[in-house]
C-alpha cells in the first residue's frame, strides 16, 4: 500500500509540473459513492488550477442529487495555477497565463447499483455553465468564453474497513461530456469584435483514493480531460477540428459525510 501511495504521489507531481493553462478547467468529478437514504456529503479542496466545492445528497435509497462548483486562482489573485514559472524561477505559481474561470453544475443519479458488499457503483448525469476570461494578451482589451456542458458520469470504488470507523476507498470515475462554447474577442474598435462557437466532446477519467473515518476523509484525485475531437460550427456546418489537447489535473480535499453509516452506528 505504501508503494502504491508513493507511486501515485510521484505521478501527481509530474502532472502538476506539466499542466498548462486552459480556458476550460475540468471539475475533477464528484465521487460521493453514497450508501443510503438521506446521506449527505460535502467536499472542499484545491487542485493545481482552482478551488472546488462538491456536494451530494441521497433523496432515497437509490436516487441522489449533486451540486458542484470551481473557481480558478485568478478569481482571487493575479496568478493562475500551481505550476513552475519557466521565466522567473518561481516554483509556486505560473504568472504568465492569466485566466479567471468559474464553473457550476447540477446532476442527478442512481447509487447502490451493485449488491456486492465492498464494491460501490453509481451513475450521474447533468449539466453546467462556465465562464472564463483572460488578460494575458495586452493588445486585446477583453477575451472571454461562455459555455454550457452536459455530461454522464460513472463512479466505481472498492471500500475496505480497517476498523469499525477507519475506512479506505480506491476507485475511478469516468465522465463523457459535450460542451458548447461561445468565444468572444472585444477591441477598442467595435467593428473588429467577433465571436466563434465551438463544440467539444470530452472524456474525463479520474483515479482517486479516499481514507479516514466514516465522517471525515481525505481524498486525493488524479485526472485528465481528453478531447479526441473538437467539432464546431462554421458557416452553418458542423465541422470537426481534429485531435485536441489533453489537460492533466490533480487535487486534494476534505470529504465530510453526514448520515449514512454514522447514523447507523448511533442508532
Amino acid at each position: 500500500m505504501r508503494k502504491l501511495i508513493i507511486s501515485v504521489s510521484i505521478a501527481a507531481a509530474a502532472m502538476i509540473l506539466t499542466s498548462c493553462a486552459s480556458m476550460y478547467i475540468p471539475t475533477g468529478n464528484n465521487t460521493p459513492l453514497l450508501e443510503e437514504k438521506h446521506e449527505a456529503q460535502i467536499e472542499v479542496g484545491t487542485s493545481n488550477n482552482s478551488l472546488y466545492l462538491m456536494t451530494a445528497f441521497a433523496l432515497t435509497d437509490k436516487w441522489a442529487i449533486m451540486a458542484n462548483g470551481t473557481l480558478s486562482y485568478y478569481n482571487f489573485t493575479n496568478r493562475y495555477s500551481i505550476i513552475p514559472d519557466k521565466h522567473d524561477g518561481n516554483w509556486l505559481f505560473d504568472s504568465d497565463d492569466y485566466y479567471a474561470h468559474q464553473y457550476y453544475e447540477l446532476g442527478v443519479g442512481r447509487f447502490n447499483l451493485t449488491k456486492l458488499k465492498r464494491l460501490k457503483l453509481e451513475v450521474f448525469g447533468g449539466g453546467g455553465y462556465g465562464y472564463a476570461s483572460d488578460s494575458h494578451f495586452k493588445e486585446t482589451p477583453m477575451h472571454d468564453n461562455k459555455y454550457f456542458l452536459i455530461f454522464v458520469q460513472g463512479n466505481i470504488a472498492y471500500k475496505h474497513l480497517f476498523t469499525k470507523d477507519r475506512t479506505f476507498e480506491i476507485g475511478a470515475s469516468y465522465r463523457f461530456a459535450y460542451s458548447r462554447f461561445t468565444e468572444s474577442f472585444y477591441f477598442e474598435n467595435e467593428e473588429l469584435n467577433k465571436s466563434t462557437n465551438w463544440n467539444n466532446i470530452h472524456f474525463e477519467p479520474v483515479l482517486f483514493v479516499k481514507g479516514g473515518t466514516e465522517s471525515v476523509r481525505v481524498i486525493f484525485k488524479v485526472g485528465a480531460s481528453l478531447k479526441p475531437v473538437s467539432p464546431f460550427f462554421h458557416d452553418g456546418a458542423f465541422v470537426f477540428d481534429g485531435p485536441s489537447s489533453t489537460f492533466f489535473h490533480t487535487s486534494i480535499g476534505l470529504n465530510i459525510k453526514i448520515g449514512g453509516n454514522k447514523q447507523k452506528a448511533e442508532r
